[in-house]
């Protein structure tokens, strides 16, 4: 089925465009209650609000309310990255919007940069380094678990961004050791026809398909070092979400570009340790950060406050009555804008690890 809409493209998705058949929509149930559903003819889906029909939302704008059987209604939403991470089922832990806002700036992705994703995980990631780097540029997102890589290319070519299969580099490997370099060179356009394909099917959905490309490969890994990473392209920025991101550096040495920008997220000091040792070891990089972002939210409102007018207020203190005996004056009301910090916030989710790969050895000598 064909999809119709991207949530890294900014051609859809707006309140004047109508939801399709095959369309990912948010249902937006409250401030942390959002949930997904890929729009079906003929589908429905239940909640404490009633029942909900795909028909009701197909043909209704983004952003409108759909209402159910009963009466009651929930907002249809377009994808965001912000909102697919609070909808998505969890299948590992995710790396959270403010984590990856972060790292997307540090890195300076932009349209057109190639980043490499290691630890692909649940995709919440993933999906908001595409929006960064669509339309031009790509995503080649890393994972050793055959499962997590099937499940996530799934997701993403259900969101208009992916959709090239998971490239299975530990079964290609394993099928060039037995059938020799022949069958590996038959093998190679496949995969660069089905890239080709998944690009040119991304542009025909609204600019953002083809971004992501998922490797079933663990590259911390031997197979890591086959013959296979020739077809992998130079990396403008490497993202480590691994727990042991220093057994990676190898990998990161081989394909990163001089004056790559490295991040790595590790929820434990002790890993920033010797993620840090290994980045200056085996990398030689220099211009190492280590941060922790934390998000506070204010209640931003107006409260109304007593205010007495000057005048009448003097009159009533120059009075020679006794306090107790000095008319009260009715005060009027006073507007001002206030800011007050929200009572919980989130914790500790990770140290980033932000460092440079140095410019080549011909470049310093030029």
């Amino acid at each position: 089925m064909e999809v119709s809409w991207s949530c890294v493209a900014p051609t859809r998705g707006s309140s004047s465009e109508e939801m399709r058949e095959g369309d990912v929509v948010m249902v937006y149930l409250g401030p942390e209650k959002v949930t997904s559903i890929h729009l079906t003819a003929g589908e429905s889906f239940e909640n404490k609000f009633g029942r909900f029909d795909h028909t009701s939302f197909i043909g209704a704008p983004f952003g409108g309310r759909v209402y159910s059987s009963r009466g009651h209604w929930v907002l249809a939403l377009a994808p965001t990255p912000e909102l697919w991470a609070l909808a998505l089922r969890h299948r590992t832990q995710i790396v959270q919007s403010m984590d990856s806002a972060m790292v997307a700036f540090e890195l300076g992705l932009r349209d057109g940069s190639v980043l490499m994703e290691a630890g692909t995980g649940s995709g919440a990631a993933t999906v908001a380094f595409a929006r960064a780097c669509a339309p031009t540029g790509r995503v080649h997102t890393f994972e050793c678990n055959e499962s997590r890589a099937t499940e996530a290319d799934a997701d993403f070519e259900r969101l208009g961004i992916g959709g090239g299969g998971v490239d299975d580099v530990v079964h290609k490997k394993e099928d060039d050791d037995h059938q020799g370099e022949e069958e590996q060179g038959r093998r190679m356009p496949e995969n660069a026809a089905n890239a080709a394909a998944a690009a040119e099917d991304g542009q025909r959905r609204g600019g953002g398909g083809g971004v992501v490309r998922v490797h079933h490969l663990d590259v911390c890994g031997e197979e890591g070092t086959s013959s296979v990473e020739k077809d992998l392209p130079w990396f403008d920025a490497v993202f480590l979400d691994l727990p042991e991101p220093w057994r990676a550096m190898d990998f990161v040495k081989r394909r990163a570009k001089p004056q790559a920008r490295i991040a790595c997220y590790s929820p434990c000091v002790e890993q920033v340790q010797r993620t840090c040792v290994a980045l200056r070891e085996t990398l030689g990089a220099d211009d190492l950060v280590t941060i922790e972002a934390r998000l506070r939210d204010f209640d931003v409102r107006p409260i109304d406050f007593p205010a007495f007018a000057e005048a009448a207020a003097k009159e009533i203190r120059d009075d020679d009555q006794p306090a107790k005996k000095r008319p009260r004056l009715a005060p009027d009301t006073q507007s001002v804008l206030c800011a007050k910090p929200a009572a919980m916030m989130r914790g500790h989710t990770a140290f980033l690890t932000f460092a440079t790969v140095p410019p080549s050895e011909e470049a310093e000598d030029s």
